[in-house]
């Protein structure tokens, strides 16, 4: 099993002001205790807030490319898929920036459309740990 995790400062959970520019780390962690995964092809599709944020341009940068990384931007959706590439315990696959454009509110960041496929194509049970951002003056 594995779960796709979305942090900025290494919290799921951080609060900023209007203005700020965050950096969404993306991470695959094992929790089966396994130590490594051969991958056929991991997908997540990560949605951000268009109300509360507006992307970064230029902003993502891959941080495990053993395979073939492709990452785009496609309106409110950051896409971050490999494929044929072997994943240890826990990895940051990539990260990429949000400029917060809302005074005050909570903003979510989250994976969906998720997929993860082992060497065989089976289907590998995906969990998400999701990014929520508390738009405050302090």
């Amino acid at each position: 099993m594995l779960t796709y995790d979305l942090t900025s400062d290494g919290k799921n959970e951080v609060t900023v002001k209007k203005g700020d520019v965050i950096t969404v780390t993306y991470t695959i962690k094992r929790t089966d205790n396994q130590e490594a995964y051969s991958i056929n092809a991991i997908q997540n599709e990560i949605k951000y807030d268009a109300e509360f944020f507006d992307f970064v341009s230029d902003s993502i940068t891959a941080a495990k490319g053993e395979g073939k990384l492709l990452e785009k931007i496609e309106g409110e959706r950051v896409y971050m898929n490999d494929i044929n590439t072997n994943y240890d315990a826990a990895v940051e696959v990539g990260t990429f920036k949000l400029r917060v454009i809302a005074s005050s509110g909570s903003g979510k960041v989250e994976s969906t459309e998720r997929i993860a496929r082992d060497s065989n194509n089976a289907d590998i049970t995906v969990t998400t740990n999701d990014l929520t951002v508390i738009i405050g003056d302090g």
